[in-house]
């Protein structure tokens, strides 16, 4: 007992470690396929990259401002004219005048310098009256009045008198001296205003004005100075008022001056010189606000909306002049010969390109991982993108809605499955959209047209009148979507009739090429489409006529379970005309020998019974290598050849296996000798037709056909084939077996039904 735990523990680890292997396998498997499909799809970005190229080539145009356009230039892209926004910019800016204000409080200093200025002069001139007065009665007590009696005893009669009147001529003169006298004489001048009166004076008036501004004060009159205090201080007090700049000094002291002019006041009079004092003490009270300036210019620039050009929109037009800013907007844009090639739009383009094939292929690796990952897939996608955009490179300058784009749609449905048409017919609306300059309106057309396309191929493509009819209905649509993005766009159908009459002549000629190319695409990729399905079903082709005639048990078993087939793979949403066909194809190996086969035998006669049944499980087996030889030499595709290699698996010809024990022992047999060489399904479609093949084979043997008998017939050979790993290598679920297993019990039900006796008469009734 332990040594056979021990061996069964082995077996399980063997198996699990085979497992892990053949899992391994399987993924590096996809991923070489997964690699291959990637660089398939870089082959593809590129070719729509070069294709963008021709589609919107790059024209240049040798011309200078002031030159006649012999053309008119539109814009290649979107763009904003710099130099004329720039023009208006700076033209905004300079109509903002520099914002000034007024600051009280240096306007409140001018007003003290002035009046304590115009007062001082005043005072000044009061304190220089009584300097005056007081040097002059000073002089007059110096004065020293000649004794007489000291005169007569000292000195003689004459010089006494002498000195008498020259005491008398000084008193009265300094007596009478006025002080423009003193003005005029610079001696007495001096005498009578010492420096040490200056520095008196400034040290009592603050030293506002300096010696040389006391000096003209001194020798001002008192009218002067009046008129000064009175009609000068007006004139200088209202403009400060008025505000003054600093800039506005020299013109402001200029007005003052000419004010004073016009009252005949000359350059060199007192007046205009005690002005000068005065107006020295005048400063500016109006400071330049360089914020609230800056503010308003950089509202000014902002108001400014940039002068800006669509793509299309026309730059120069033919014989007009051309301007300077023209001529820097078509060297922005890369168009003067002169100039360096703008490709911005092809590089952002070109990324575009290269994100959207990014996006399709992670797209088909999450959702469409089992087409993605075959390399023949992945090339014909790629082979009708690159075929249908070169189409709309030639065929675009006709017309922007020439759907060329609907033949890969079309093709991918017949040639792959709807679902995948619709995944490129997106990038290729998109893509198109691209080559018509980025008309969005292009890209929606081609949208509406593709999505429908795609949903009625996968209805239609079994009829290649239908394909004509579904080009039709896309271009319709179309048409529908064109007229709408045209009124959304300028309000009106203007080129609706032109752009209806190529739309339809887009999609009648995508049908019909779509139609001619697809035998084109059939064979090389080994791709199979409902129509060639249809073609090959006809029961003229050799191959089934040869099963008509020469093994027509054979071929009256392969259409039961045809018809067993389709019906169970239509109800789990199958390929039904696909299990069908390849129910037609699946036993055409024994066209080799028909007669070596139970179907095929006349009543009572049976080859087997004189071999040994090594030899018969031979022949019987031999019939899958001998129907794979076969369809190649015919021609029959690789889907249909699936069927023949895995309708048995690598199953046992049980009835030659149980014969060769019960002959030989059991122990002198080798099972393999007995087993089939074929593959277990991989599809839904090849597992449904093994278990039809099993089930009607099984069920024709049976004598009685009562519901409940063919019932427990067909639960029992499906459970086997589940038990033997026959259906682990396909997608089949457990609920679609079972719905598989109750379209069996109906359509055998059918076949095999009873039927009515007939009654015989009774020899009476005859006569």
């Amino acid at each position: 007992m332990r040594n056979l735990n021990l061996r069964f523990f082995r077996i399980k680890k063997n198996h699990k470690k085979s497992k892990r292997e053949k899992k391994a396998k399987e993924k590096k498997h996809d991923t070489s396929y997964l690699v291959w499909s990637a660089v398939f799809n870089v082959i593809l970005a590129i070719a729509i990259i070069l294709g963008l190229f021709i589609a919107e080539p790059i024209r240049q145009f040798d011309f200078e401002p002031g030159k006649i356009a012999e053309e008119s230039i539109t814009a290649t892209r979107d763009i904003v004219d710099e130099y004329t926004t720039q023009i208006l910019i700076d033209e905004a800016v300079n109509s903002v005048l520099d914002i000034y204000v007024m600051d009280r409080k240096k306007t409140d200093e001018i007003y003290k310098n002035v009046t304590s200025g115009l007062k001082y002069v005043g005072l000044v001139y009061d304190s220089i009256l009584e300097q005056f007065e007081d040097w002059k009665q000073g002089k007059l007590a110096a004065l020293v009045h000649p004794d007489k009696i000291f005169a007569e005893e000292d000195r003689s009669s004459q010089e006494y008198e002498n000195m008498l009147a020259q005491y008398n001529a000084d008193e009265k003169y300094y007596s009478e001296l006025e002080y423009e006298d003193l003005l005029a004489n610079d001696n007495l001048y001096e005498q009578a205003f010492p420096h040490s009166f200056w520095n008196v004076l400034i040290g009592s008036i603050e030293y506002y004005y300096l010696l040389d501004d006391l000096d003209i004060i001194a020798h001002t009159s008192p009218t002067n100075i009046g008129f000064i205090e009175n009609d000068v201080s007006n004139i200088i007090l209202a403009k400060v008022e008025a505000g003054i700049k600093k800039s506005e000094i020299d013109n402001v002291v200029s007005d003052i001056k000419e004010r004073i002019y016009s009252y005949g006041h000359g350059e060199n009079s007192d007046v205009m010189r005690l002005l000068n004092v005065v107006l020295s003490k005048i400063t500016y009270n109006v400071f330049l606000d360089e914020d609230a300036t800056e503010n308003a210019r950089n509202l000014a620039a902002d108001s400014i909306e940039p002068v800006f050009y669509k793509r299309g929109q026309i730059i120069i037009t033919a014989g007009q002049p051309i301007t300077e800013a023209q001529y820097r907007l078509v060297e922005a844009l890369g168009l003067l010969a002169s100039g360096a090639n703008d490709y911005s739009s092809y590089i952002a383009l070109s990324i575009a390109i290269l994100v959207m094939c990014g996006m399709l292929f992670a797209i088909f690796v999450v959702y469409r991982r089992s087409t993605i990952i075959n390399v023949r897939y992945s090339i014909l996608i790629t082979v009708l993108c690159i075929i249908s955009m070169g189409l709309y490179i030639v065929f675009k300058p006709l017309n922007l809605y020439v759907c060329t784009p609907l033949i890969a749609v079309m093709l991918t449905a017949m040639l792959i499955n709807g679902k995948t048409a619709i995944m490129i017919g997106i990038p290729l609306s998109v893509f198109a959209g691209m080559y018509s300059g980025g008309d969005f309106s292009v890209t929606f057309a081609f949208l509406v047209a593709g999505i429908l396309c795609s949903c009625l191929m996968s209805k239609a493509s079994a009829s290649r009148s239908m394909v004509l009819v579904v080009g039709l209905l896309s271009a319709v649509a179309q048409i529908l979507a064109v007229m709408s993005m045209e009124y959304y766009t300028t309000a009106k159908f203007a080129m609706l009739a032109v752009n209806a009459f190529w739309i339809l002549m887009g999609g009648v000629v995508s049908a019909i090429l779509a139609v001619g190319l697809l035998t084109l695409f059939e064979v090389p990729f080994s791709v199979i489409t409902p129509i060639r399905l249809l073609e090959l079903s006809n029961q003229s082709q050799p191959l089934l006529k040869r099963l008509q005639i020469e093994a027509s048990g054979t071929y009256h078993h392969s259409i039961i379970v045809g018809n067993l087939a389709e019906t169970a793979a239509n109800e789990i949403g199958a390929n039904g005309l696909l299990a069908r066909v390849g129910s037609y194809y699946h036993d055409i190996g024994k066209l080799a020998r028909p007669q070596m086969f139970k179907e095929n035998q006349p009543d009572g006669y049976n080859p087997h019974d004189s071999l040994s049944p090594e030899e018969s499980a031979k022949i019987i087996i031999d019939h899958v290598s001998n129907g794979l030889k076969l369809a190649t030499e015919n021609r029959v595709p690789t889907k249909l050849k699936e069927f023949i290699g895995q309708h048995h698996g690598n199953a046992i010809a049980y009835y030659f296996y149980v014969e060769a024990c019960n002959k030989y022992g059991k122990e002198n047999v080798n099972i393999d000798d007995y087993r089939y060489g074929g593959t277990m399904p991989t599809t839904k479609e090849t597992a449904i037709v093994m278990l039809a093949d099993t089930v009607e084979a099984a069920v024709r043997s049976m004598k009685s056909h009562g519901h409940d008998e063919i019932q427990q017939m067909v639960d029992k050979l499906v459970k086997d084939k589940i038990d033997a790993g026959m259906l682990n290598n396909c997608p089949l679920t457990f609920n679609e077996v079972i719905m598989i297993k109750k379209s069996f019990l109906m359509v055998l039900s059918g076949t095999y039904h009873s039927r009515v006796e007939y009654p015989k008469l009774k020899e009476k009734e005859n006569e």
